[in-house]
């Protein structure tokens, strides 16, 4: 009896363990049919990048003039870090338009669509044949994480990453510093946000804090031509006031020295 016992342990143990393999297996199978996969256009309305664990780069897009069904794209893993260690930062910038490469299947993973090739004003920053095996590995051997070279260096100084915070004040207002890690638009380019990255053990879900640009401070940035560079890791002196919604507007935005929302003399 205790050997049938532990027959039966033992092929309980298998089924379990097959069946809690099964769906990446189906994944991994569909994204193995490159029929499954289609080239698009679109126009970047916002990018956030998240170096940490999770490891992704998540594009906002607007209409890509076609049947597609998502407003959200995303570079996980080794995509990711190729896509970084190509410059993606230096090459896109708000409005840029994207070719890219996904496929929109919808499986259990929250609807992310994965993409495995994206070029911007003639960069290739992910090449197809690269992306879609860093893509089909990950079901094996999980995500990629985050390699040296695709983090910002400011976020690999532990003395800069200690002095992140922010300080709120008994009217309102807050003082802030925080190394930039998304930025994006409403659909009218009347209102920006900007996400900042203010505690060290940040994930995409804690540790970051969004401040948003409109009105006369939104113009003035823009003169100073804060959107003409992504800003991407870099490490941002802020205050801000918080409105009747609660969001905080920013009264200041300081980047090496130079303060974007100061108006120009």
């Amino acid at each position: 009896m205790k050997r049938v016992a532990s027959y039966l342990f033992i092929m309980v143990l298998l089924i379990t363990c097959a069946s809690c393999g099964a769906p990446n297996f189906r994944i991994k199978k569909y994204y193995q049919d490159e029929s499954h996969f289609k080239e698009f256009k679109a126009n970047v309305k916002g990018y956030y990048d998240y170096w940490g664990d999770s490891n992704m780069i998540h594009l906002y897009i607007g209409d890509t003039g076609d049947d597609f069904s998502s407003s959200s794209i995303y570079l996980f893993g080794e995509n990711a870090n190729t896509a970084r260690k190509n410059q993606i930062w230096n090459v896109i910038r708000m409005d840029s338009e994207i070719t890219f490469v996904t496929s929109e299947a919808i499986f259990y993973d929250g609807y992310r669509l994965p993409i495995v090739s994206l070029s911007c004003q003639g960069e290739e920053l992910l090449d197809y044949d690269l992306g879609r095996q860093n893509l089909i590995e990950s079901f094996t051997f999980g995500h990629a994480k985050p390699n040296a070279e695709s983090v910002p260096a400011s976020a690999q100084n532990d003395d800069l990453l200690n002095s992140l915070g922010t300080e709120e004040n008994p009217d309102g207002s807050c003082w802030a510093k925080g190394i930039l890690c998304g930025s994006g638009a409403n659909d009218q380019n009347t209102l920006y946000d900007l996400v900042f990255i203010i505690n060290k053990s940040f994930s995409v879900n804690s540790g970051l804090e969004y401040f948003y640009l409109k009105g006369d401070a939104l113009e003035i940035a823009t003169e100073k031509g804060f959107f003409d560079q992504s800003h991407m890791g870099e490490v941002f002196s802020l205050s801000a006031t918080k409105d009747a919604q609660g969001d905080w507007i920013l009264d200041s935005l300081i980047c090496n020295g130079v303060d974007y929302l100061e108006p120009v003399e």
